[in-house]
């Protein structure tokens, strides 16, 4: 509420001071007897434009001043403003001032710190609501219809605990809401790391399956040109006539005789036979290898969708598997 109200040097008036008294306060007079100049006043509290012309005649500057006494919903907006601004606040007193010059220009404090018009008029909403003749302003909002009935009826401690019990249930139930999503998408990332596994155990991946099942079907994929291929290495070493085998063997003989005329020799008979024995051994794998090769289509489909598998899992999960 409004407590105090200080003017000097509006209009008419030298100076006045009007203290206000809790509740209902009721000024009467004639016309012209300056109930207009106290609304106006009033006005410059709370940011409304400020007139040159309303500087006494002979002064430099009209001033008015008011002290406010707030509590419950409206220290409670104050207070967000206050800050908002950096400002001090006791939770109940606030000291407003305007100063007007007779060019027009306007100053403005908050408990002795300045403020803009703009932050004025912001503060002035929470401090009072002026009602001239044909103006309704808050009046035809019904929340500003509640407000008032809940301080006639002395409510404003339970409207303010209402309004942080209400803020707490919303808040708790966004908290419900932001818990929900989050089971659910754990419900939805647990269901999907349970496939996932379930599909990884049923594939039985073994460590550098992918290399092995790559040989095999590159070896099955050409058995044929494979088979043509190690064969004929195979019919030089040791199954035509005269075969590589055999011709090292007798090489072999011929220069372990010469060494008996020219020991200078022997030093050729150890590479000589080390080639003879490799060629033996070499002819012996691929004649194994050929025993164990043989084309079959159906080996190789089986490794190719077993590959299609691997392939599959890798991009699926990115990463090797």
């Amino acid at each position: 509420m409004l407590e105090r109200l200080t003017i000097r040097d509006l209009s008419v008036i030298e100076r006045a001071e009007i203290p206000f008294a809790p509740g209902l306060n009721t000024l009467t007079g004639e016309t012209g007897a300056g109930k207009s100049l106290l609304v106006q006043a009033a006005s410059l509290l709370v940011g409304e434009k400020a007139d040159g012309d309303a500087v006494r005649h002979g002064a430099d500057a009209a001033i008015v001043e008011g002290e406010f006494r707030l509590e419950g919903e409206s220290a409670r907006r104050v207070g967000t403003l206050f800050a908002e601004w950096g400002l001090e606040f006791d939770g109940e007193t606030v000291i407003v001032r305007r100063e007007v010059t007779g060019a027009g220009r306007s100053r403005a404090s908050v408990n002795q710190s300045p403020v803009t018009l703009a932050a004025l008029k912001r503060l002035g909403e929470a401090l009072a609501d002026l009602h001239g003749q044909h103006e309704h302003q808050s009046l035809l909002k019904p929340e500003a219809g509640l407000l008032t009935l809940d301080r006639l009826a002395s409510l404003d401690g339970d409207r303010t605990r209402f309004a942080e019990t209400l803020a707490a249930w919303r808040e708790a139930g966004a908290d419900l809401e932001r818990l929900e999503v989050s089971l659910a998408t754990f419900a939805e990332r647990s269901d999907y790391l349970r496939h996932a596994a379930r599909e990884l155990d049923e594939a039985t991946l073994v460590a550098g399956e992918e290399e092995d099942l790559a040989r095999d079907a590159a070896r099955l994929a050409h058995a044929d040109r494979l088979r043509e291929l190690a064969g004929l290495a195979l019919a030089r070493l040791g199954e035509d006539d005269p075969a590589a085998g055999d011709q090292l063997a007798a090489a072999e003989r011929a220069l372990d005789q010469a060494a008996s005329l020219d020991p200078g020799l022997g030093d050729l008979l150890p590479p000589l036979r080390e080639a003879r024995i490799a060629a033996e051994e070499t002819a012996r794998s691929l004649a194994r290898y050929l025993d164990g090769l043989e084309a079959d289509p159906a080996a190789l489909e089986r490794i190719e969708a077993r590959r299609d598998l691997i392939a599959r899992l890798t991009r699926k999960y990115r990463r090797p598997v």
